[in-house]
């Protein structure tokens, strides 16, 4: 049986999650490739607030969700670009 929203709720929004998801925040992005501007551009946001966000001592559900999220995203976008480039050497060869 499948786990239920308040669970998957509990594993992922609980607040030492989010505040490790903090801790290593910068980590995270730099192994992402991004600077704090493409955060900040991705993001829809100032550099100075994504600086802000990164370096205060706690971070919000809302801040955590969006910036997981982006990071999600633009890693799967590489990952996908990887694939697409792989094909077309195979192509060429």
């Amino acid at each position: 049986m499948g786990m239920g929203l308040d669970k998957l709720r509990e594993l992922y929004l609980d607040d030492a999650s989010i505040e490790q998801f903090h801790r290593n925040l910068s980590v995270l992005r730099k192994a992402s490739g991004l600077s704090c501007k493409d955060m900040s551009d991705i993001l829809g946001i100032t550099r100075a607030t994504y600086s802000n966000i990164e370096s205060v001592g706690e971070m919000s559900r809302m801040h955590y969700l969006a910036i997981r999220e982006a990071l999600a995203l633009v890693n799967e976008a590489k990952h996908e670009i990887v694939n697409i480039v792989r094909d077309i050497i195979l192509l060429i060869d």
